[in-house]
């Protein structure tokens, strides 16, 4: 059985095929009840996964990655050097050590740097800005999957110690 995305907002724009889901991801959602409820309280989460709903409502692209990016952004408290260090601590938090991660890295920056062209008004191709989109919200999505899963937010110091030990 496939189940696509059921939106009241008549002017959504997709940029992906509806997800399918499986008996698996009901599982999931039964097994990870109590720590949605728990992480729903945490404002940064409620921020991120508010953004990832909410992106495909805006009728201009750029402001759909502004939107998703906000969503990344919330979930980490990074002041400095973010482009590194977000994509240092997404990388570090959601890939095994290896090959996996520094793919991710590498993905996340050149992500970012399309971001910032992106959201600062130079120039981009539609379908390049559709691209990201895809891209920067099924990374937002691998994020909040981990806050559910884990029940929470990570902090600065798990980050930090995520990306030293």
């Amino acid at each position: 059985m496939a189940i696509g995305l059921l939106d009241e907002y008549p002017k959504a724009i997709r940029f992906d095929d509806p997800p399918a889901f499986a008996s698996d991801d009901f599982a999931w959602v039964s097994d990870q009840l109590d720590n949605w409820f728990g992480v729903w309280e945490i404002e940064s989460f409620r921020l991120a996964a508010e953004s990832y709903w909410s992106y495909y409502h805006h009728p201009n692209p750029r402001m759909m990655v502004a939107n998703l990016w906000s969503g990344i952004e919330a979930l980490f408290n990074h002041r400095m050097e973010l482009r590194f260090r977000l994509a240092l601590s997404i990388a570090s938090l959601v890939e095994p050590r290896g090959p996996t991660r520094i793919a991710l890295y590498k993905k996340i920056v050149k992500l970012y740097d399309g971001r910032s062209v992106i959201v600062h008004g130079q120039s981009m191709s539609d379908a390049k800005i559709h691209e990201h989109i895809s891209e920067a919200s099924g990374i937002l999505a691998r994020l909040l999957e981990a806050c559910i899963n884990r029940g929470t937010v990570w902090s600065e110091e798990e980050v930090t110690a995520s990306l030293m030990s």
